[in-house]
């Protein structure tokens, strides 16, 4: 999956969750900073895992890997994609 397609796609997730002005969020912008609280990142991995067709093992990230669109994209989204080839 493209990154700006997953950007666009985790964008719309963090608006209907009630995050305001989620088109200003930059791909290096801390998430939390924007308003995501633990919940919404509950509801955002459950959206990953649906994105990636995979269940995340939780347990080999750390909390830091979901803070910015772009280490959700590399140290998340690109592995487990890169697992279904």
């Amino acid at each position: 999956m493209d990154r700006n397609v997953f950007y666009s796609i985790l964008k719309s997730e963090l608006a209907q969750l009630g995050v305001n002005d989620t088109d200003l969020i930059n791909e290096q912008d801390n998430l939390i900073e924007h308003g995501v609280d633990s919940l919404a990142l509950t509801v955002l991995i459950s959206k990953i895992e649906a994105i990636t067709a995979r269940e995340l093992p939780i347990e080999q990230f750390e909390l830091s890997d979901f803070y910015t669109l772009k280490t959700i994209y590399e140290k998340v989204v690109l592995p487990q994609l890169n697992a279904q080839i």
